[in-house]
């Protein structure tokens, strides 16, 4: 979500500044969006790698990002064909 707010450039998520906004920090918060996603997949090993559903965990958390990256995707080139038919 941090890369998304950057994307689209939006002010707020969830009535707060978005994090890039946050102290001016810019584009220096998609490197913090990346280690958020990393630390995801360190908590499910720590706390989960004994599990027998430790692999279902790390394979929704893979498609839910997947998907993620994907809608922005759309999201991005949709808006972006918006702004040149105006």
């Amino acid at each position: 979500m941090v890369a998304d707010d950057i994307m689209d450039r939006s002010e707020t998520r969830r009535g707060r500044p978005c994090w890039y906004k946050v102290d001016n920090m810019g584009a220096a918060a998609l490197n913090d969006g990346i280690l958020l996603e990393g630390v995801i997949y360190r908590i499910l090993k720590e706390y989960f790698r004994e599990k027998d559903y430790y692999v279902d965990l790390v394979d929704i958390m893979h498609d839910t990002s997947y998907k993620t990256a994907y809608g922005q995707s759309l999201d991005t080139r949709t808006g972006l064909g918006r702004q040149m038919e105006t």
